[in-house]
């Protein structure tokens, strides 16, 4: 659609003249800025996520399409710009359709998929664990994400110059145990925490930490799952393995598509 018009009738336009602006209602980008301690972490392609401010439980799949090679100094602070393209809501919709249609189909079989069936000959779950998967599949709506697909109207469509928070995601792991970063204590370049015994005596202990988030911090030697750490305001936790992946991301400072 027509978002600009630069003349009228009877103007006389020239050579390189913008007579008008049109924009594609379904391709959007949002410009970011990354500091200089995280640009280098950034890649072409990479995979990013847009939330959308306004409507904070959406969140759309987003790619990295331009790395600024000049820096942005304001007041000091060196800042790069990187650019992001989302992925369209429609095509989102039509990949999560199709999905479900595919789910809908194993579970009208009465057979288990191809996947499940290997994950029980490789020994990684049960037949009793498989058979369960499948029923929970009978209420699959596809996730949070899927619930926020088919909740939106219709004629819900983007619009420019909505404020964005961008992540982009720089490394991701699976199987691992995880802390909350406010639990680590960083001394002379190690990290330690303070761990809670079952008799509540607390001791500081030396921990190796691998990729974090802006809420947990991955921990590859010197904790084991299930015992507590002691974050502020001298609440414990347990520490816990997670087989969602956790990612390693960088906050975009501000956007708009």
């Amino acid at each position: 659609f027509i978002t600009q018009v630069n003349v009228e009738g009877g103007d006389e336009v020239y050579k390189g003249t913008v007579v008008a602006q049109v924009a594609d209602p379904d391709k959007f980008e949002a410009d970011i800025l990354v500091s200089e301690m995280d640009i280098f972490q950034v890649k072409m392609r990479g995979e990013a996520t847009v939330q959308i401010d306004a409507m904070s439980s959406l969140s759309l799949p987003a790619t990295v399409t331009h790395i600024s090679p000049t820096a942005t100094i304001t007041s000091g602070v060196v800042n790069y710009t990187v650019k992001v393209e989302l992925e369209s809501l429609e095509a989102l919709t039509q990949e999560w359709q199709q999905a479900r249609q595919e789910a809908m189909q194993d579970i009208a079989s009465g057979e288990l998929p191809e996947h499940l069936k290997q994950a029980i000959e490789e020994g990684q779950i049960t037949q009793e664990q498989a058979e369960e998967m499948m029923k929970q599949m009978q209420q699959w709506e596809g996730g949070q994400q899927g619930q926020v697909l088919t909740a939106l109207p219709e004629d819900f469509q983007l619009r420019e110059g909505l404020t964005v928070t961008v992540s982009v995601i720089v490394d991701e792991r699976s199987d691992v145990l995880l802390v909350p970063n406010g639990a680590i204590i960083s001394q002379g370049g190690q990290s330690y925490v303070q761990v809670v015994s079952p008799d509540e005596v607390t001791e500081e202990r030396l921990i190796q930490t691998g990729i974090s988030n802006w809420q947990y911090t991955e921990v590859t030697e010197g904790l084991t799952e299930g015992e507590k750490v002691v974050v502020p305001q001298g609440t414990a936790v347990t520490t816990s393995a997670t087989q969602r992946p956790p990612r390693g991301m960088i906050p975009g400072m501000g956007g708009h598509p």
